[in-house]
């Protein structure tokens, strides 16, 4: 099972060779916020959880992405490369 952190540095790689800015988001004493951030070339933009394989947000995270729909914001969840870049070109 691949590790959260090779899934996000290879999503990385994709979206800094597809021209995308591609940020970590760690605010400080604030948890559950999808901690990527993903912005296009036209400024769409879509909020990023990365997950291990397998593995669903939790109810804080899936909470926080809810709130961020609501108020009109792209936040989604991917466990894998695949769904990470449909995502990713569908948002942005």
């Amino acid at each position: 099972m691949r590790l959260e952190s090779e899934l996000e540095k290879k999503v990385g790689r994709w979206c800094k060779r597809n021209g995308l800015m591609y940020i970590k988001f760690t605010p400080y004493g604030e948890k559950g916020w999808p901690d990527r951030i993903v912005i296009g070339h036209t400024g769409k933009h879509l909020w990023l959880e990365l997950k291990r394989e397998g593995k669903k947000p939790t109810k804080l995270q899936d909470h926080r992405m809810k709130e961020m729909r609501i108020r009109g914001v792209q936040a989604h969840w991917a466990d894998n490369y695949e769904d990470a870049l449909i995502l990713i070109e569908e948002c942005v």
